[in-house]
């Protein structure tokens, strides 16, 4: 297993490098607007928003502090609003991206 993440970790990284990040620095995309879901911040969730989820949850990956000043970006890696960032998410992104789930909760929603 380590060292499948030896040979995974730099893949993934790669991966997260190209996303382009231009619509939010150009006036793109309102932030406000941001998917649930939407764990990379590149207003778009799909798999690879699953995999950040599921590295959260395997404890390969630090989760955003769950403090007031960075509430947002948890949020976004909490596709079902449930508090808890796992493999639940992962799953609920994953059936987004492949069309089987219609809309995604609203992050603003949670109670």
């Amino acid at each position: 297993m380590p060292t499948l993440l030896r040979v995974l970790t730099p893949v993934v990284l790669a991966a997260l490098l190209a996303i382009p990040m231009a619509p939010a620095l150009a006036g793109g995309p309102n932030p406000i607007a941001r998917p649930c879901g939407d764990a990379n911040e590149d207003f778009a969730v799909n798999s690879l928003d699953a995999l950040l989820a599921l590295q959260v949850d395997a404890g390969l990956l630090k989760a955003p502090p769950m403090s007031y000043s960075f509430i947002e970006d948890w949020l976004f890696f909490n596709a079902n609003l449930d508090k808890t960032i796992n493999s639940l998410d992962a799953l609920l992104v994953l059936q987004y991206d492949a069309g089987y789930v219609e809309q995604l909760p609203n992050c603003y929603d949670i109670k």
